[in-house]
């Protein structure tokens, strides 16, 4: 059996098992977080926004990560993630970081949450995040066959262009069963 039968075999063995099919990542996407955060540059760490499948995969992947999660959400938790309080900003909630929660330079953000009801979506990621990121940064943006995500990828490309960097989708993958995610590149 060839190794990418046999990886793509194991992150669809993964995802089976993780269960939580109702809000679990696709495992092309859990795949493609593994992938990412086995490269990350030294001295950088990556930041997943809500938390399941791919935190397992991700702390597989490297020590270097926090994973945020909303402290109400109910799903099934890996014991890692970092249950926050929601702050609610004048156009999103967004996750309440405690300080020193984010120590070194993020160069991967995993962004699967907070859930799609969430005021505002997933906006404030990369709005919340920019403080943090290193001066290159790649982001996994799950959910991408939504308007909602796809709203988000414009809002972070206007934001970071404003800040004088930028952020734009490089690629979208199309997960088999009508899911996508994008994958964006960034520079501050």
């Amino acid at each position: 059996m060839g190794g990418a039968v046999a990886t793509e075999r194991l992150f669809i063995a993964l995802a089976e098992l993780w269960g939580n099919q109702k809000w679990a990542a696709h495992y092309t996407f859990a795949k493609r977080a593994f992938e990412e955060a086995s490269i990350l540059p030294v001295g950088t760490q990556c930041v997943e926004c809500g938390s399941g499948l791919t935190t397992l995969v991700i702390d597989a992947a490297t020590a270097n990560f926090t994973t945020l999660e909303d402290e109400a959400y109910e799903g099934a938790r890996p014991p890692v993630a970092l249950a926050c309080s929601m702050k609610s900003t004048e156009l999103y909630d967004w996750y309440d970081i405690p300080s020193g929660q984010i120590d070194w330079p993020v160069s991967l953000v995993v962004c699967d949450g907070p859930i799609g009801s969430t005021r505002g979506g997933r906006v404030g990621a990369i709005i919340e995040l920019w403080p943090h990121l290193h001066e290159t940064f790649t982001v996994l943006l799950d959910d991408y066959n939504r308007l909602g995500e796809m709203h988000c990828a414009q809002k972070w490309s206007e934001f970071a262009l404003a800040s004088g960097g930028s952020c734009e989708v490089l690629e979208v993958v199309e997960c088999g069963d009508g899911r996508k995610f994008a994958v964006l590149r960034g520079r501050k």
